[in-house]
């Protein structure tokens, strides 16, 4: 979720880079990441990069293949190993009786 949220505000703050300058975008984007992060409770500080990367870097589609995939493989990741745990959980159940 923070990589999300992250994203997002980055490629925002790429549009607006060029009318208030790098350094106001900078400011202002990683305070936005900031308190979305602990609204949602998904405070990652490594994910507040991926707006800094945008906004230096200008988001292109590469950056946004590169973010998305990443995205799919983290929700693939979660969705295997949450299947993984709770298998390993119930058999530790079974052997607890």
């Amino acid at each position: 979720m923070s990589y999300i949220i992250s994203g997002a505000i980055g490629i925002a703050g790429a549009f607006i880079e060029p009318y208030i300058g790098i350094y106001y975008t900078l400011a202002i984007v990683e305070t936005i990441i900031a308190m979305l992060l602990v609204e949602a409770r998904a405070m990652h500080p490594p994910a507040m990069g991926i707006a800094v990367v945008f906004i230096l870097e200008k988001a292109n589609v590469f950056a946004l293949l590169f973010l998305f995939s990443g995205m799919v493989l983290i929700i693939i990741f979660d969705k295997f190993l949450n299947k993984f745990v709770y298998l390993f959980d119930d058999e530790f159940k079974k052997m607890d009786r």
